[in-house]
């Protein structure tokens, strides 16, 4: 989670006298998502931070505290669902990665496996670790982008060539496996 601590600075006035009067509302709506008192401060930093960068749409036919707790209940409920669809992708990776042969016995690496270790070994280090953390980690291209400091789009060309390489080799060994089986 981003540790980024709020000061007036980074607040417009009417922003931080939000931030000084609600702060602990918005963190007690946090916690009831997300059951940590940590991730819970984070999260309500984001929330502030929104809300500053949103203060001009603030219309004034509301108070202040129920504009917060939708700001702040739509951001838990956001970020929940990120770690909802990386779970499932990890999930879904981790079914991938098992031996998609396991009757051939675990000395025959899946296909999956032998397509993985083919990109890494061709390519750059720096794509090398798009396809570790892409791949292998299951995060996503938001995720990549942060860990990497580049744009998201940058990350998802990559991973759009990428993936035109990976179908690449799994036909190869697809090709290669049907003329074994054919010899």
């Amino acid at each position: 989670m981003n540790t980024t601590i709020l000061t007036a600075q980074t607040l417009c006035p009417d922003a931080t006298q939000l931030y000084a009067r609600y702060r602990d509302f918005v963190v007690r709506v946090c916690i009831r998502y997300v059951q940590n008192h940590d991730e819970a401060e984070d999260l309500a930093q984001e929330v502030f931070l929104k809300a500053g960068n949103a203060m001009d749409s603030f219309a004034g036919q509301s108070q202040p505290s129920t504009w917060l707790y939708r700001i702040a209940v739509n951001h838990c409920l956001d970020t929940l669902r990120q770690k909802k669809r990386q779970r499932d992708q990890l999930a879904t990776y981790a079914i991938i990665m098992e031996d998609d042969c396991e009757e051939e016995g675990e000395e025959t690496p899946s296909a999956m496996r032998q397509v993985l270790d083919r990109l890494r070994s061709e390519m750059d280090p720096i794509n090398g670790q798009i396809v570790y953390l892409r791949f292998e980690m299951g995060m996503t291209h938001d995720a990549i982008a942060e860990v990497r400091g580049v744009s998201r789009v940058a990350i998802t060309k990559r991973l759009a060539k990428i993936e035109l390489r990976a179908k690449a080799i799994y036909a190869e060994l697809a090709n290669a496996e049907s003329e074994r089986m054919s010899a």
